[in-house]
C-alpha cells in the first residue's frame, strides 16, 4: 500500500468531517504519530451527532484502508474506554490519549482525550500489564480546527 500524502490525508478528513453524523474527529495509529509505513492503515475515531453511532471498515481510499469508528461520547467513555481499562487492556484508552484531533468545533473531543490522558497516567486497577505508560512517537499530523 502507498503512504498517503498531507493533501490526500486532508482530502480523508474533509470526507468525514462533512458527513452529517460526525461531530468530532480523532487521527489514531500511525498517522497520528506520524510513523505510517507501506502496510499503514486510516484509523479514524469519530464522535457521533446524537443517535448517530457507525462502523465503516478498510474504505479505500488512495489505494489505502480507511477505518472509521463513530460513537457517542458516552458510548465512548463508558463502554470503550472503562471497558478497556477494568479487562486490563489500553488500546482504546491509548487511542484516544495519544491520537491527533483533527475536528473538535464543540470541545468535546477535548474533553474525552483529557480524560482519556488521565486514565491512561492512572494506570489499569486490574493490575495487568496492557501497555499503560508507553509513550508515542511524536505526532506529525496538523490539528484542524481543535477546540483550545
Amino acid at each position: 500500500m502507498p503512504i498517503l500524502s498531507e493533501q490526500q490525508l486532508a482530502s480523508i478528513l474533509d470526507e468525514v468531517v462533512k458527513d452529517e453524523r460526525v461531530a468530532g474527529v480523532l487521527l489514531a495509529g500511525s498517522y497520528a504519530y506520524g510513523t505510517p509505513n507501506d502496510g499503514s492503515d486510516v484509523d479514524l475515531v469519530c464522535v457521533a451527532r446524537e443517535g448517530k453511532d457507525f462502523s465503516e471498515f478498510e474504505r479505500m481510499r488512495f489505494g489505502v484502508p480507511v477505518n472509521v469508528f463513530c460513537n457517542s461520547p458516552e458510548l465512548i467513555r463508558h463502554k470503550y474506554m472503562q471497558t478497556s481499562i477494568e479487562e486490563g487492556h489500553g488500546d482504546c484508552v491509548h487511542f484516544w490519549a495519544h491520537g491527533k484531533i483533527v475536528h473538535d468545533p464543540s470541545g468535546v473531543v477535548h474533553a474525552l482525550q483529557e480524560e482519556a490522558k488521565r486514565l491512561w497516567k492512572e494506570g489499569s486497577p486490574s493490575g495487568k500489564d496492557c501497555g499503560f505508560q508507553r509513550k508515542p512517537k511524536t505526532t506529525l499530523c496538523t490539528t484542524r480546527s481543535a477546540a483550545p
